[in-house]
């Protein structure tokens, strides 16, 4: 019976955890990136609440993309994948950026600069492809350094580089 207590009590924290992410969430900044025609939502918050993303994807927002900044200094940036967001270009403008900042000039080809994984001169922030997520350090990462950029570089580069997808026309019925 004590293992049935146990259970309940880490759901209860998780929905504990999760409330509290989207009290985080809602009180977040939003900046709308795109043109007139095409607009999509950037959600920013700053919390170490694991469950912030969950409650990010599911917030009265609605955000295409969500820049998480931690109190270490470590940054995280996610695309909703399923709304065709990339964020190879942002992942090549970020490196650059980062390494000048630290004194480095990278000499890769954009191909290089856009490449999952991470590319030398600017370790600190690795790029997955797959889940079109830019993380400085992460849970597995937790040693990795701190970004040098500021989150307002952050949204400058997004905004600058991170173009949501034209709206798919509807065919009219023959």
């Amino acid at each position: 019976m004590r293992w049935v207590h146990q259970g309940l009590n880490a759901q209860y924290a998780q929905a504990v955890q999760f409330k509290t992410a989207l009290g985080i969430v809602n009180a977040g900044r939003i900046v709308v990136f795109g043109d007139e025609a095409n607009e999509a939502k950037l959600l920013i918050v700053t919390s170490d609440n694991e469950r912030v993303l969950a409650a990010a994807w599911s917030s009265r927002h609605r955000p295409q993309a969500v820049i998480v900044a931690h109190a270490s200094g470590r940054v995280q940036i996610f695309a909703n994948k399923r709304m065709g967001l990339r964020l190879n270009a942002l992942a090549a403008a970020v490196r650059i950026a980062e390494a000048a900042k630290r004194g480095i000039t990278l000499d890769l080809s954009t191909e290089m600069l856009e490449r999952e994984g991470s590319v030398v001169g600017a370790e600190v922030w690795h790029y997955f492809l797959a889940g079109e997520m830019l993380f400085n350090g992460s849970l597995t990462a937790p040693r990795t350094e701190a970004t040098l950029l500021s989150i307002e570089e952050l949204i400058e580069l997004f905004q600058q580089h991170v173009q949501p997808p034209s709206p798919i026309e509807e065919i009219p019925a023959t």
